[in-house]
């Protein structure tokens, strides 16, 4: 066997790798980002307290101040004003203290927003909900003019039976809301009258009716004795009286309403649908307690209503027609002249009487029927403001013959009072 061995050589030529090459520019553009700002957690504090919430804001391309950049909104600004929080500290770090109105409770949905300074200029919002609770204050009952005067050191006699008067919506705006002349027909029947002052003039049915509660305690603490309460509710202070009868912390033994809304206002209804000027204002303006009074919101509210077993109902009404001559008191003023033609019914300008006397469905703490019952036959022939204020208060409106409000309401409220002396 021969072998053999054969060595083969590969060679491989490469050629020098060649490149081309070109330049240009690559330019990333600022853009103006949106600001951040910290998270809040839900805020509850008590009555005239304020609060002071610490918060970070950043900005990645602009100088951001925790006072110039910084803005609040409130959904309840008759609680907390805006003016009421006030913005501090050193970005990143701020704060915001925000006080409540004084004595006032509730709640209200806070807003507050950062805005920078770029171009197109951005903003970043955080929201959360303040809660202010109810304090028991000392009683401070102020004199009511030629009303019953109250006096911590003096109560009134065991057997003096008690009215609360309680007015209805924009309440502390109408100067003297019961008249000299609803005060005395009452006081004439034996009664000791109190007002319920330091009512929210825009407030909800919710709202308005924990401050009734607080001024039920406070007469208690002036009369210095258990009070089985009788309470007049003029338009939504019937609503408002309901809601405070429906906690069972005091014993309210007879309601009489006058032209109260069980039905809801039926203008407020047609406005909120039909009108976008109407429904910018109560927006704007945060009425959220007139929009309550709409008959879709009224509804579900009676729903809620659970009175003790005791108490009587009694609802009465008003109506007036809308005259050509509208300095003639007899007629309706101005402005509920506009508001009837929005109503289906007869009505006193703002409730239909319909809804006045819609009582009959209100349910007992025991889910029985309540004592209820309207009287139709026997109502007050002025319209909605005229059936409660001073007729003095009507001659800036041009009217010429206030004398006849006055005499209409010695009339229907002598009436109501001996009505309500027959209940006890």
């Amino acid at each position: 066997m021969k072998l053999f061995l054969v060595f083969t050589s590969l060679f491989i030529s490469i050629t020098p790798v060649l490149t081309a090459s070109t330049a240009f520019s690559f330019t990333v553009n600022s853009v103006n980002d949106v600001p951040i700002i910290s998270a809040f957690a839900n805020q509850t504090t008590p009555e005239d307290t304020p609060v002071v919430i610490n918060f970070t804001i950043s900005d990645l391309n602009n100088v951001l101040n925790c006072s110039t950049s910084m803005s609040a909104a409130s959904t309840n600004t008759a609680l907390i004003p805006v003016a009421n929080v006030v913005f501090g500290g050193t970005a990143p770090n701020c704060t915001a203290t925000v006080s409540p109105a004084a004595n006032g409770f509730g709640v209200s949905n806070l807003t507050l927003t950062v805005t920078d300074t770029g171009t197109p200029v951005l903003t970043a919002s955080t929201a959360f909900s303040f809660t202010v609770t109810s304090l028991n204050d000392a009683p401070i009952l102020s004199a009511i003019g030629n009303r019953t005067a109250l006096s911590i050191s003096k109560p009134a006699l065991a057997d003096q039976e008690v009215v609360v008067l309680v007015p209805g919506f924009f309440n502390s705006f109408a100067p003297e809301y019961f008249s000299p002349q609803v005060i005395r027909a009452f006081q004439a029947q034996g009664f000791k009258v109190y007002v319920a002052e330091g009512m929210n003039p825009v407030g909800t049915i919710e709202d308005n009716g924990e401050r009734l509660l607080k001024i039920l305690a406070r007469i208690e603490a002036v009369e210095r004795r258990h009070v089985a309460f009788n309470v007049v509710g003029h338009s939504a202070g019937g609503l408002y009286t309901l809601y405070a009868a429906t906690t069972q912390k005091f014993e309210i033994k007879n309601l009489l309403t006058v032209s109260t809304p069980y039905k809801g206002i039926e203008f407020v209804e047609k406005w909120l649908q039909d009108c976008t000027l109407f429904n910018a204002i109560t927006s704007l303006a945060h009425l959220d307690g007139l929009k309550q009074l709409s008959p879709r919101l009224v509804e579900p509210f009676m729903k809620t209503v659970r009175v003790s077993p005791d108490m009587h109902i009694v609802a009465f009404g008003g109506t007036q027609s809308a005259g050509l001559d509208i300095t003639n008191a007899r007629n309706l003023s101005v402005p509920f002249f506009v508001t009837s033609s929005f109503i289906s019914t007869a009505s006193d300008g703002i409730v239909g009487f319909n809804s006045a006397t819609a009582v009959g469905s209100i349910l007992t703490t025991q889910n029985t029927r309540a004592m209820q019952r309207a009287e139709p036959g026997y109502k007050i022939n002025l319209d909605h403001w005229e059936q409660v204020l001073a007729g003095r208060s009507f001659i800036i409106m041009g009217i010429r013959n206030p004398s006849y409000i006055e005499n209409e309401q010695a009339r229907f409220y002598t009436g109501l009072a001996g009505y309500l002396k027959n209940l006890l």
